[in-house]
């Protein structure tokens, strides 16, 4: 019975937790703070397309693609820092050009370092992208 009351009273402390975590990764006012790492955005979040792009060199196709992809995120990052959709635009934005790369990879088994997920996932965290 003492089990139960008290695994019932720490899922509220839990609960009660996240849901100030969520507020405060989530308030605007973070977002917009030096903070929240998303003074970075122009440095950062065009890397993996330029990374790519050494990678991928002498595959002529696939270069186009990794300076198209290191353009883009290098104009998306003028969106609003404070807004929590620009996080799900990069988010969308490198998850197409990872799959867009696997497709029009010569060799589709394998995935380099440089474009693939984790090197996206680790500048995204850095960049304070949500």
């Amino acid at each position: 019975k003492d089990f139960m009351r008290a695994s019932v009273s720490d899922c509220k402390m839990l609960c009660l937790e996240i849901r100030r975590y969520f507020a405060l990764c989530f308030d605007r006012d973070f977002l917009a703070s030096p903070a929240s790492r998303r003074d970075l955005w122009r440095m950062l979040l065009p890397l993996p397309g330029l990374f790519s792009l050494i990678a991928d060199r002498g595959y002529h196709e696939l270069m186009f693609m990794d300076a198209s992809l290191s353009v883009t995120l290098f104009m998306l990052t003028s969106l609003p820092q404070a807004w929590i959709l620009s996080d799900i635009v990069f988010c969308l934005v490198f998850g197409v050009y990872i799959t867009l790369h696997s497709v029009f990879g010569f060799e589709p088994t394998t995935t380099s370092m440089a474009s693939g997920p984790v090197l996206a996932t680790v500048t995204m965290v850095t960049a304070g992208i949500n």
